[in-house]
This record gives C-alpha cells, structure tokens and sequence, in this order.
C-alpha cells in the first residue's frame, strides 16, 4: 500500500508541477502573454524554491494573478491555487500554513477584478486594485468579522461570508 501510496503522490505532483493552468471554459485568454520575471516567480513557486520570506500577501496575490489572467473563473482555477500552496507551504516546512477561507475570498475578488477591468500585467493590475493589497488583508473585513477568519473552521474549511457576500 505504501508503494501505491507513493505512486499517487509522486503522480499528484507531477500534475502539480506540470500543469500550470488548468481551465475547461470557452473564455480563457491566452497564456503565453506572461511576462518572464512572471514565468520566473511561478516557476519557483512551483518547485518550492521560491524564499519564504518572498511569500508576502503580494507574492500571494500575484500568483492568484497569474493563474486566474487566462481564466478568470476562481471555481475553476481554486483547486490549482490550493493545491499548490499547500506542495509549497509542505516544501517549505509550514504544512500547516494554508487558510482555506482567505484563499477562496482572494481568488474570488482577483476573478471578479480580472473580469471587470482589464490589466495589461500585474504591476498595472496592483496599481489599480490597492485595495487587494492592503496590510493584512484588510479588504476581507468588508465581507467577514474577524472572529470568523481567525477561526479553526475558516482555516480548515471554506466558511461564507457574514457581513457581505463576496462578488461573482
């Protein structure tokens, strides 16, 4: 069982690693216009390579960026983003790291961005969104109370929002 064990995760992240962008809808934009300090940043970020004390709120939101520009449908693409925070965060020695609920509400909010406003790359996309990019996720208290992102329940598990809901 170990061996097949094994085989699965080896396989999970290969697909991981390999797979960069994985969407099924009919309006995803075309993936080659990333920048190469972008293809850069994403590639360390992929291998777990990319320093920790690099993996800021904006490293965070840049991903987001990266991943969702093609595709911007935050259902479609969550699975990619969780699952590469959580081979990242696990080669960085934090497994314990990942927060569900913030990562759910951010890539909903930069979906909902890309959607409405068109960007050029994420320097003009952080120069127009501010607001994503305030000091400890400020944004997120518009749509929930503190008490319920800091708990438990929030990290493990998506918990909706209690003030707002979210956009799209």
């Amino acid at each position: 069982t170990s061996n097949f064990l094994s085989a699965i995760d080896e396989s999970l992240l290969l697909l991981l690693f390999t797979n960069r962008f994985v969407c099924c809808c009919d309006s995803c934009r075309d993936t080659d216009s990333m920048e190469a300090d972008d293809t850069e940043f994403l590639t360390a970020f992929e291998k777990g390579v990319l320093p920790r004390p690099e993996w800021t709120h904006r490293a965070h939101l840049r991903m987001a960026y990266l991943y969702l520009r093609p595709c911007p449908d935050a259902d479609t693409i969550l699975q990619t983003i969780r699952g590469r925070i959580r081979a990242y965060n696990a080669a960085q020695g934090n497994p314990d790291g990942y927060h569900e609920t913030i990562t759910a509400a951010f890539a909903r909010l930069v979906a909902e961005r890309l959607r409405t406003t068109q960007t050029a790359n994420f320097a003009e996309f952080e120069r127009i969104h501010t607001d994503l990019f305030a000091p400890g996720g400020a944004i997120l208290l518009r749509y929930y109370e503190e008490a319920t992102l800091s708990s438990p329940q929030a990290r493990a598990n998506f918990v909706p929002p209690d003030r707002e809901p979210l956009p799209g």
